[in-house]
């Protein structure tokens, strides 16, 4: 395994997860699935370094149960949650086996059954929020959790976005919710210099 040791609280993060990203447009079937895979792995809890933190080659790859699909990684990203969760702070708890990641970005390769939506090859993305185990080579996601990806977006570019594109969706509709449907508040945003505020400037003014 190899450790995360970077003193930044996502730096780390970062550079373990080019280690993971595979080619998720290559083609693959459901009989040439592996039976390990590649993932960030967490033993315990631990703050920077992070040193409990490492990639792991032999985690099982998952199989989907019923109503969810198993996607190929092409692209995660690191939010909060995910340093929050390594770190016991409350609040974040995935249901994944030490594995972190809301976010995710892959090609469907297995179907579990009730699954109507989606097909084999279908790119698409996720917010795994509750279930985390996206910085993974393979990941399981509710097939309600998933929409097919813009044509436009690489893997990598679309993995940044379902945490903090549902974050901000529920914040603007809190906003419109306390106006008036007559007379919409304006809301400035004041410091657009992360990413949820990078992505709510974007959804407003529909660029």
């Amino acid at each position: 395994p190899q450790p995360c040791r970077y003193t930044a609280r996502s730096g780390c993060w970062m550079m373990l997860l080019p280690l993971l990203m595979t080619d998720a447009s290559a083609q693959i079937s459901e009989r040439q699935l592996p039976a390990v895979m590649s993932a960030v792995h967490v033993s315990g809890q631990c703050g920077p370094p992070f040193a409990c933190v490492t990639v792991s080659d032999s985690v099982p790859v998952p199989s989907p149960s019923p109503g969810m699909v198993l996607l190929r990684v092409g692209g995660s990203s690191v939010n909060p949650c995910d340093s929050d969760w390594v770190q016991g702070i409350p609040g974040c708890q995935y249901n994944s086996d030490g594995t972190p990641g809301g976010d995710v970005a892959g090609k469907v390769v297995a179907i579990g059954a009730g699954v109507t939506r989606l097909r084999l090859g279908d790119r698409v993305w996720a917010n795994r929020f509750e279930l985390g185990g996206g910085m993974a080579e393979y990941a399981l996601a509710r097939e309600e959790e998933c929409g097919v990806m813009p044509r436009s977006l690489s893997f990598v570019e679309a993995g940044t976005i379902p945490v903090v594109g549902g974050t901000s969706l529920q914040c603007l509709q809190c906003l419109a919710d306390g106006g008036s449907s007559s007379q919409p508040a304006n809301n400035p945003c004041s410091a657009a210099n992360g990413t949820l505020s990078n992505l709510t400037v974007v959804i407003t003014s529909g660029s």
